[in-house]
């Protein structure tokens, strides 16, 4: 995803290190990497659309027909949810409360 913002004209270390400099940001770069070495490309989470395949994709007609849908249900991420539920942009759906909170509770047992 490069070249979509001006921190994404970044291509080595050093112009890495002289823009955090600017910014005044306490983050390093890594030491071992010299100054002229090339910033590795790293994968940032997302799913790029030739990723989907075209028989999975859905046609969306009606864009508030999507919000509206989304601010009924939900993100399907337990914790975008409960968020979202907190910032009262979705109702509040007690058996949505009790999912989220046996994975949370699961997760803050280690499992």
């Amino acid at each position: 995803m490069r070249g979509r913002g001006k921190d994404d004209d970044l291509r080595t270390a050093g112009e890495l290190r002289r823009r955090l400099d600017e910014m005044g940001n306490p983050w390093t770069v890594t030491p071992s990497l010299s100054d002229d070495d090339v910033l590795p490309a790293r994968s940032r989470g997302g799913q790029a659309d030739t990723d989907v395949p075209d028989a999975d994709r859905i046609p969306v007609s009606d864009l508030d027909q999507v919000r509206a849908h989304l601010l009924m249900s939900g993100p399907p991420n337990v914790y975008l949810r409960e968020l979202w539920i907190e910032e009262g942009l979705v109702p509040v759906n007690r058996a949505d409360d009790e999912n989220a909170n046996d994975v949370r509770d699961a997760s803050d047992d280690g499992g």
